[in-house]
């Protein structure tokens, strides 16, 4: 939201906005641009123009940073309204500077009132957040054992967690690349899309989605680690999988959109995503496509410590 669509800056990027004020540094600007427009618009027309919803979304956008310090780790409002405005004020740098000057001039604008927005939306967050306290889940629930089945909705939210990392790997690695060309004299212009692709892509899934689960002793992805789950062997005894189940686990889910990186990744992942989940919901044993090719089957990782653990113990004597 605050740094795509990246410019092509070619060598006439910045000679074409020298005019241009990327710095807006009056408070409460965009204040009297919205009563501009209701003056000419109305109230209806206000609320769906573009000036009102940017103002509007400003102030939504850390409304969940606001509610998660406020619930989830009991943060005072001083406390919340200091990182809420730390990070609005990362953004804005960020965005006036160039992404930090791997660009010659900036793209997007830096604005004051972003920074009173994006405050103001994380103060309301702490309140909301405080409020609904009681109403929300428990933030340091009493432990379980977790040895059941897990549920599909956790599943698919493992896998949300492994897109979600896919996205910010492949960012941060493209960002690299960017500032290691502009070190060496080069521009952003130079890069092929194609290697972008492959950089943002194909490389960052290998390495989260293959690499990672190799030399994990449970083969698990990141998005199994967070929620707690693991891969194990389909037939009984219950094991972790072995190497070359988490490579053909790999190239099952992962593969096409690896292939297809350079031509229509986001497509290649939306039709994986569809056919692991309805394979899941089809299946009587709520086995993933990848999961059956590779004869896995997703277990909770306390049950595969356990099954470990009683498989290690002493067996008594027939």
């Amino acid at each position: 939201f605050t740094m795509f669509p990246l410019p092509d800056a070619d060598t006439g990027f910045c000679t074409l906005r020298e005019e241009i004020s990327y710095w807006q540094l009056v408070p409460l600007h965009s204040l009297g641009d919205v009563v501009d427009v209701l003056r000419v618009e109305g109230v209806f027309g206000t609320f769906t123009s573009t000036v009102f919803l940017q103002v509007a979304f400003n102030v939504l956008l850390l409304v969940p940073l606001g509610m998660l310090l406020a619930h989830r780790y009991r943060r005072s409002l001083g406390f919340t309204v200091a990182v809420g405005l730390g990070v609005s004020l990362l953004i804005e740098l960020t965005q006036g500077t160039g992404v930090w000057g791997i660009y010659g001039c900036p793209y997007r604008l830096a604005d004051v009132d972003d920074l009173i927005t994006n405050t103001a939306g994380v103060a309301l967050g702490w309140a909301v957040g405080r409020v609904l306290d009681p109403h929300l889940p428990d933030p340091s629930p009493a432990r379980v054992p977790d040895l059941d089945t897990p549920a599909i909705m956790r599943r698919v939210f493992a896998g949300v967690l492994d897109g979600v990392a896919l996205v910010v790997a492949g960012v941060v690695a493209q960002i690299i690349v960017l500032i290691t060309v502009g070190v060496v004299g080069g521009e952003a212009s130079d890069i092929p899309e194609s290697v972008l692709a492959i950089v943002g892509i194909g490389v960052p899934a290998i390495v989260l989605f293959l690499l990672l689960p190799l030399v994990r002793h449970d083969r698990a992805t990141p998005g199994q680690v967070s929620t707690w789950l693991a891969p194990a062997r389909g037939e009984p005894p219950l094991r972790a999988i072995g190497l070359a189940a988490a490579a053909l686990r790999f190239a099952v889910r992962w593969g096409p959109v690896v292939a297809l990186a350079v031509i229509e990744p986001l497509l290649a992942l939306v039709v994986v995503a569809v056919v692991e989940a309805v394979t899941v919901i089809v299946r009587s044993d709520r086995r993933s496509l990848s999961g059956v090719a590779a004869g896995e089957t997703t277990i909770t990782r306390r049950r595969l410590e356990s099954a470990g653990a009683d498989a290690d113990a002493p067996q008594p004597n027939p």
